[in-house]
Order: structure tokens, then C-alpha cells, then sequence
């Protein structure tokens, strides 16, 4: 940390890809240091010391660990620049943390209600427990699975993270980043395999930060669900706040989110996806409707929201605006997703509902259907809308990003 903070590493000999050292499995580089001077950048070179690529102190310093990403090329760190660009970090938005730690699961975590209760004692001492399997990209299960959410766990953290609307992130796999919308009324208790994502509104005053204590941003979650499972975020999140395996608290305090002029386009976006992806039947039967809101609205959306004047001064767009976001937003129809999600979560949890729970729930399904289709197909019609979305993902930043989300 003292050598990349005073800027003395001046230069790298990459020598991950050959075997410096028989039968030891570390990968290893070579640092040169220099104490008596402070630099601009590193270079990082092949085992022929050829330089492959310039890494950026004022780049690197960004990061919340320091990470040196030695495959972060020029047109990528430029990328990765702009996105941070006149962004607000997530933690200061969010309180952003772990789920409770139930160690050791056998002592806390059962698979009925009744081997919970023997264990905890009180009802309301017995909550559903989901994990990080549970979740996909706006997509949440309950196995089934109990936890005796008492004082004497590990780290039990606080009742108020998990009885408020909030962001759920899965934090093993990160090709794509797992996040999804988990209401409040649901009550679904998450474990240290969760990186949960809360308003800070939402908790006690003694765990907001001093620093932003009397800061107030008006955002919904939706708007940042939709940033976080967009292509551009799991661009910024794979080359250069995750490990390629884990996602951390750490890291995702400090994803960059930027907030549109509007963010209801944003929100019904996020509640179509949640609907669409809510059981496998829909997500296998609904793909291409997914696939087109998913990449070919949400993701360019994104692009525009943090490229606009990338856009502008390469000539793409006449000024620095949202042009497709007003463009689409026209069509943009919002569904009830939030009464839809009540009815359907209380129907898994507790069996059965009434008739007239049961016809409103099918009633929702129809109409929310119906109107996402109806809004995809006006959208598909519109040439103009599909000529804009055409510029900006031939734009070389955009396919930089599209060509590393398919990898």
C-alpha cells in the first residue's frame, strides 16, 4: 500500500503465464522500485520486457483495495475513467453489507419451521433464510431453508437490513454480477454468502456514516438494480473491482452510479425484468422478450447515461443528452409488479390464496404480459429508436464493452 500510495512501483515484468519455478503453482511478476521518485504510471511488461500495457497511478488509486490490474488495457482504463466520471459511489447512497452470519450452520440454520422453532424457541425468532444461490440477475428463490436468528450468532448484523426493501447480490460468480429486487414485506433473512444493498433511510442513524449523515439523494432501487446487471457495470465490475470470483462489500460501496433526469423509465424497466424472470416457466417461454429489453433497451440506456459526452464529442450525438432515454420513454407503460409479487410470494409461501387473491393474481399476470409485449413490439416498430440504438453500440467503447460481456 506505502509503495503504490507514494507512487515508487515504476515498473512490472508480467511472468504469470510461464512457469518461473518448478513445481510451485504461484504465478509470479517482478517489481522494480524506485524510492527516490514518484511516478505518473507503471508499465507493465511481457517476459520479454516489451511493454503490453501503462497502468495509470491516478487509475489504480481509484480502486478501494489498490488492486493492480495488469490486463487493463489503454482503451479499457480509458473506459473505466468515464464510467467513474461524475459518478457517485454506491456506499454513498446505500448502506451496502454482508448478510448475518449463522455459524456454525447446524447450530442456526434448519430446513423446516419446526426443527427452527425447537431451536430458537419464539416464533418471531424463526426466519426464512435465503443464500446467494437463491439469486440470479432479477431473480429470487427460497429453498426452503430456516434460520434461528438469535443474539449469540456469529454476526447476527441488524433486523432492519432485512425487513426493508433492498438489493440482494450474490457473491460468488461475477460473470455476470447476480443482483436482484427483494421486498421488504417478504422478509427474507440473507447469509454472509449476500451482499445486501439498503436505502439508508431505511436503517438505524447510528450505522449511516457521519460524513453523509445529512446527505440526502432521491433514488430508487430499481434504477440502481438496473445499473448493476447492465453490461457497462459488469464491465467496470469484472476488469476492475472484483478478483473474477467473488463480489465484496468493499468493492460494491465503491461501483459508480449515476443518476438519469428521470428515473421512472429506469424502474419500469426493472419491473418488467423482474416479472419476466420471476419463475423459470416465463424466463424459458419469454427469452427473446427478455433478451431484447435486457440488451437492446436496458444496456444502451446505460451506455447513453454514462457516455453521453463521450458521445458528443466523437460526433454521435449533436449535444450531451439523453436522446434514447426521451425517445423511449414515450412508450414506457408502467405494470403493477409490486402487488403481482405480493400475491405470487404469498401463494409459494403459504400454499394457497383466496378466490379473489387468486383471479387478481392472474388478472396482473395477463395485463402485465400483455402490456410489456405491447411496449416491445411499438418500441421494435420504431425505426428511428432502433437507428439510435444501432449508433450507439457502433460506437468503440460500447463494442469494447460488448465483446468483454461475451467473453
Amino acid at each position: 500500500e506505502l509503495i503504490v500510495k507514494k507512487r515508487f512501483l515504476r515498473e512490472i515484468v508480467d511472468l504469470r503465464h510461464h512457469q518461473v519455478f518448478v513445481g510451485v503453482g504461484v504465478r509470479n511478476v517482478i517489481f522494480f522500485i524506485d524510492k527516490n521518485k514518484s511516478y505518473k504510471a507503471i508499465l507493465v511488461k511481457d517476459n520479454n520486457f516489451n511493454i503490453k500495457n501503462v497502468l495509470e497511478y491516478s487509475l489504480i488509486l481509484e480502486h478501494p483495495r489498490l488492486h493492480l490490474r495488469l490486463d487493463l488495457d489503454t482503451v479499457s482504463s480509458l473506459i473505466i475513467y468515464e464510467i467513474l466520471r461524475g459518478s457517485t459511489k454506491l456506499g454513498d447512497i446505500c448502506y451496502v453489507n454482508w448478510g448475518c452470519r449463522p455459524s456454525p450452520a447446524n447450530k442456526y440454520v434448519f430446513d423446516s419451521f419446526e426443527k427452527c422453532l425447537k431451536r430458537a424457541g419464539k416464533k418471531d425468532l424463526c426466519k426464512r433464510l435465503i443464500k446467494g444461490r437463491d439469486i440470479g440477475r432479477y431473480q429470487l428463490k427460497w429453498s426452503g431453508l430456516w434460520v434461528a436468528y438469535l443474539p449469540d450468532m456469529y454476526n447476527p448484523m441488524f433486523p432492519e437490513l432485512f425487513e426493508n426493501d433492498r438489493i440482494v447480490i450474490r457473491d460468488i460468480g461475477v460473470n455476470p454480477i447476480k443482483a436482484t429486487f427483494v421486498p421488504g414485506k417478504l422478509q427474507f433473512y440473507s447469509d454472509h454468502t449476500t451482499i445486501n444493498v439498503i436505502l439508508y433511510q431505511k436503517i438505524p442513524a447510528s450505522r449511516i456514516p457521519r460524513q453523509i449523515r445529512n446527505t440526502k439523494i432521491d433514488v430508487d432501487l430499481k434504477l440502481i438494480l438496473g445499473l448493476i446487471n447492465s453490461r457497462l457495470l459488469n464491465f467496470c465490475i469484472k476488469l476492475f473491482y472484483s478478483d473474477n470470483l467473488h463480489m465484496l462489500p468493499g468493492n460494491t460501496k465503491n461501483l459508480p452510479i449515476k443518476l438519469p433526469p428521470t428515473q421512472q423509465p429506469f424502474i419500469t424497466l426493472a419491473n418488467y425484468m423482474l416479472f419476466l424472470n420471476a419463475t423459470e416457466e416465463r424466463r424459458k417461454k419469454e427469452k427473446e422478450l427478455i433478451e431484447f429489453i435486457d440488451r437492446e433497451i436496458i444496456d444502451p440506456l446505460v451506455y447513453e447515461l454514462y457516455f453521453k459526452e463521450k458521445f458528443h464529442e466523437d460526433k454521435l450525438y449533436p449535444e450531451p443528452k439523453e436522446y434514447l432515454l426521451y425517445s423511449i420513454s414515450k412508450y414506457l407503460k408502467p405494470i403493477d409488479y409490486d402487488l403481482w409479487a405480493e400475491l405470487y410470494w404469498k401463494k409459494e409461501l403459504e400454499g394457497e390464496l383466496d378466490k379473489e387473491e387468486e383471479n387478481k393474481m392472474k388478472e396482473l399476470e395477463e395485463k402485465n404480459l400483455e402490456t410489456i409485449r405491447e411496449v416491445v413490439e411499438n418500441i421494435k416498430k420504431d425505426r428511428e429508436i432502433l437507428r439510435q440504438i444501432d449508433r450507439i453500440k457502433s460506437h468503440p467503447w460500447v463494442k469494447t464493452v460488448e465483446e468483454e460481456g461475451s467473453s
